[in-house]
């Protein structure tokens, strides 16, 4: 979805911007289904220090890893394995409409079932901050994203031609 946003991880809950908080219990959740649905143990990216959301900056998502670490094929270094990452922030000037953006489920982690239960986790989120709606866009062509949004229960309010890219853009939300 299409821009970038802020996030901030610390041991015992996550903060998005505009004070969008997630519990510790929507934490285990999270990383929970993560983990069942790719096997292998996962953790957040980069949690940070601080005992406060103000001490606790980033310019990340939420970004699931897996834990262990994976050798390069030549076994001189290791590196990081990505499974998923999504972004929310407040609608500026709404308080009642969280908007979903660069939610992505990375390639060998895909036909899992991963995306459905990122649906689910926004969600949860929105409820858990008193949200009243979810909102997004997507590409028209992104049959896959589309997809994924209708059969979870979003619903097409508009689409337009974005001038700047010249893509047909649809804006979808879900009453929470």
């Amino acid at each position: 979805m299409c821009d970038k946003g802020l996030l901030e991880i610390d041991p015992t809950f996550c903060k998005l911007e505009y004070c969008i908080t997630i519990s510790r219990e929507l934490q285990d959740k999270l990383l929970g289904g993560i983990k069942d649905l790719v096997g292998e143990e996962v953790v957040f990216e980069t949690p940070l220090p601080g005992n406060t959301p103000q001490e606790n900056y980033s310019e990340n998502g939420i970004d699931i890893i897996l834990k262990n670490k994976v050798k390069s094929k030549s076994g001189k270094f290791e590196y990081d394995v990505h499974v998923c990452r999504f972004y929310l922030k407040e609608l500026p000037g709404c308080c009642g409409i969280l908007v979903s953006y660069n939610m992505i489920v990375f390639n060998q982690f895909r036909n899992k079932g991963i995306a459905s239960f990122l649906q689910v986790i926004k969600e949860d989120i929105a409820k858990e901050n008193r949200f009243s709606t979810l909102m997004c866009t997507t590409i028209k062509t992104n049959e896959l994203e589309n997809s994924l949004l209708e059969k979870t229960g979003w619903s097409r309010i508009n689409m337009f031609n974005n001038a700047r890219t010249s893509h047909d853009v649809i804006i979808w939300t879900k009453n929470i």
